[in-house]
C-alpha cells in the first residue's frame, strides 16, 4: 500500500479487506423446478473448475456455501476454511534428455521429482470429490432420501 491509513489514534491499518455482496442463498432448493436446479449447477461446476485451474480445493461443497448472483449470473463459493491449495509444479531448470548418460546426482535429482509429481497428483484427487459434492448438492430431494 501506498498509502498509509489510519483506523484510530495511532492505529495503522496494514491489512484492508473490501468485502461485497455475494449474492442470494441457494439453500432452500426446493423453490427451484427441475432446469433450474441443473443450470444452477451447471454454474456451481463451472466455478468449481475455474478453482480448481488455480489449485484450490474446497473440500466442503455444500448448496449452504453457494451463493447466486443474478448480476453476474453465476454461483459464488463461500467457506473456503476447509480448502486447501496445492502447491503449483516447478518447471525444471533445464531440458531432461532421457537417452543423455546421467551423474548420479541427477539420477538421484530426476527420482525425486518423479516421486512429488506422484504427490500433486494425490493431492489433485480432491478435485473430482469436489464435482461430485457439488452434483450430489442439487440432486431432488426424493433421489436424496434414497441415498
Amino acid at each position: 500500500m501506498n498509502k498509509i491509513y489510519y483506523y484510530d489514534y495511532r492505529v495503522y491499518v496494514v491489512y484492508m479487506m473490501f468485502l461485497s455482496w455475494g449474492g442470494y442463498c441457494i439453500d432452500p432448493i426446493e423453490t427451484v423446478d427441475g432446469e433450474g436446479r441443473r443450470l444452477l449447477e451447471d454454474k456451481a461446476v463451472r466455478s468449481l473448475r475455474t478453482m480448481h485451474q488455480e489449485g484450490v480445493v474446497h473440500k466442503d461443497v455444500r448448496v449452504a456455501n453457494m451463493l447466486f448472483n443474478p448480476e453476474t449470473n453465476g454461483v459464488m463459493i463461500i467457506d473456503f476454511e476447509r480448502s486447501s491449495l496445492l502447491r503449483p509444479p516447478r518447471r525444471p531448470l533445464a531440458q531432461l534428455v532421457p537417452n543423455k548418460r546421467a551423474w548420479k546426482q541427477e539420477t538421484m535429482d530426476v527420482k525425486k521429482a518423479a516421486r512429488d509429481s506422484r504427490n500433486r497428483s494425490r493431492s489433485s484427487r480432491g478435485f473430482p470429490e469436489d464435482i461430485l459434492m457439488a452434483k450430489t448438492a442439487f440432486l431432488d430431494g426424493k433421489m436424496r432420501r434414497k441415498l
